[in-house]
């Protein structure tokens, strides 16, 4: 008995429902099959129709209720769960303006501080040093953050891949495992004034092993500042030739091969000027690059609308900006965050702005 009032009870609500009233305006209707052959009208679907007249005298059963309200137990049927969360938004506008730039205090030195980089999960941000603790003159140092809202801590030196020789520029592969980089060093094959070098290591962590000369993008030109991209080609600045002073490049990568393709000149963000220092955001339709088109070194951004598209001519990002040289325009993946190297304070250090 106490079921099959259960049973009612739930009936009686999908019947409410069905109706848009109370129980008790429902209370009279019966659900029937619509007439004709089932095809036609409204009624193909399977669909039932209310209509008036007394309900039926017998007793429900659980196949008469919708089958995604089971009756387990003899128990009422629970109401649905609750929905998943819906998917956290995004933690910055991405569409909008860079704040004011702060000085990274913890990251920087009395020394030039300068080329930065972030790694592909945006934790670890790699520059270049002249402190004190290096190897040389020009060295990597990296800082860890815990979050991509907390603070950075006090760099290290990245171990295996630094000598007295100037390096520069350095790019992580999402593993964490390899990592390539700007070396000035004249053995091991180098080709020119600043070559692009690849060092691996068996984890994520630790130092790397000794470092070989990238030689399929390598050339006795100038290569510098390489950046691999959401799909793992390597993007980088060079004045080989068909370049005008220095301009921006993309090599693909084979995977099959472990090799880069040869490299195409992104003619979309030249000028005939420099233009160098280039990131993208982890959805690759943000890049952020260096320019002197107007004279002096200054960051510039350029859209696109999907990740193989062309960029939009590059405009100048006057939120971050100075009167000074502005340069090394490091964007977080998720293209909240950009570090840049400024001498607006009279030096070479580092500075970080955020979108609201």
């Amino acid at each position: 008995m106490v079921l099959m009032r259960g049973l009612c009870i739930v009936r009686l609500v999908l019947f409410a429902a069905a109706c848009g009233l109370g129980c008790a305006g429902c209370a009279g209707s019966h659900i029937t099959n619509p007439p004709g052959d089932g095809g036609g009208g409204g009624g193909g679907d399977g669909g039932a129709q209310v209509t008036d007249g007394p309900r039926a005298d017998r007793t429900l059963t659980p196949e008469d209720l919708d089958s995604s309200l089971p009756v387990v137990d003899g128990a009422l049927p629970t109401p649905d769960a609750a929905q998943p969360d819906a998917a956290p938004p995004p933690p910055c506008n991405v569409m909008a303006a860079f704040g004011v730039p702060t000085l990274l205090t913890v990251v920087n030195s009395t020394d030039i501080d300068s080329a930065p980089s972030f790694s592909p999960d945006g934790l670890t941000l790699f520059f270049s040093s002249t402190r004190p603790g290096g190897m040389g003159a020009y060295d990597i140092w990296q800082s860890t953050r815990p979050s991509l809202t907390g603070a950075f801590t006090t760099p290290t030196l990245v171990g295996g891949i630094n000598t007295a020789a100037n390096e520069y520029s350095a790019t992580l592969t999402p593993d964490g495992k390899t990592i390539y980089f700007v070396s000035e060093r004249t053995d091991g094959g180098a080709l020119g004034a600043g070559d692009i070098w690849k060092a691996t290591r068996a984890a994520a962590t630790g130092a790397f092993g000794a470092p070989t000369l990238l030689g399929d993008v390598s050339t006795s030109a100038q290569e510098t500042d390489p950046w691999l991209t959401p799909s793992g080609a390597m993007m980088f600045a060079s004045n080989r030739a068909g370049a005008d002073l220095l301009d921006l490049w993309i090599a693909p990568f084979n995977a099959g091969t472990g090799t880069f393709g040869g490299a195409t000149r992104l003619g979309e963000l030249a000028s005939l000027q420099r233009e160098f220092g280039a990131t993208m955001t982890g959805d690759g339709l943000q890049v952020a690059l260096t320019s002197d088109r107007s004279g002096q070194f200054e960051l510039y951004l350029a859209t696109r609308t999907t990740p193989t598209g062309t960029f939009s001519m590059p405009t100048i990002m006057t939120s971050v900006n100075s009167t000074s040289s502005d340069t090394g325009a490091a964007l977080s993946p998720n293209g909240c965050d950009l570090v840049l190297t400024s001498s607006r304070a009279g030096g070479s250090e580092l500075y970080l702005a955020r979108r609201p």
